[in-house]
């Protein structure tokens, strides 16, 4: 196997699901500060980032366990 570090393997593996949903987080993020009206400072982008990077690894995981795995076993099923 070319890439011998698991945690890399598997982001290489739901790569496709961050690049589908990164930027409806970012659009709901900055919904989400506007509407609270969130003090722009240096911490405060810290933590709206810390939020779009785990947002978007936990829903492309998702996507890709519960959407991208049954397609991709089904797959087999219609092969000619």
């Amino acid at each position: 196997m070319l890439i011998r570090n698991k945690l890399l393997a598997y982001l290489g593996k739901i790569c496709y699901g961050v690049y589908l949903l990164h930027y409806p987080i970012v659009v709901i993020l900055k919904e989400i500060s506007v509407l609270q009206r969130i003090p722009q400072n240096v911490m405060a982008e810290i933590l709206v980032f810390i939020c779009y990077l785990a947002g978007t690894i936990c829903l492309a995981i998702l996507s890709f366990r519960y959407f991208e795995m049954p397609i991709q076993r089904q797959r087999v099923r219609f092969e000619v």
